[in-house]
């Protein structure tokens, strides 16, 4: 576990998972800033539009 602290975080890369509070699965892998652990964000706890939700290779971030 670990925490994004700035608010221009870098995502390398995209997965389905749990359904969460943005009403759909995306989930974004990043690493975090305290630790330097990897691991995966809810497309809901950041700023991204709905088109880049919905599809995100469409966008040219590559699936996990």
């Amino acid at each position: 576990m670990d925490t994004l602290r700035t608010t221009s975080s870098w995502f390398d890369c995209w997965t389905r998972g749990s359904l969460h509070a943005g009403g759909d699965h995306t989930w974004y892998g990043t690493t975090g800033d305290d630790r330097g652990a990897s691991g995966f964000v809810p497309a809901s706890a950041v700023h991204t539009p709905p088109s880049l939700d919905a599809d995100p290779s469409a966008h040219g971030l590559r699936r996990c």
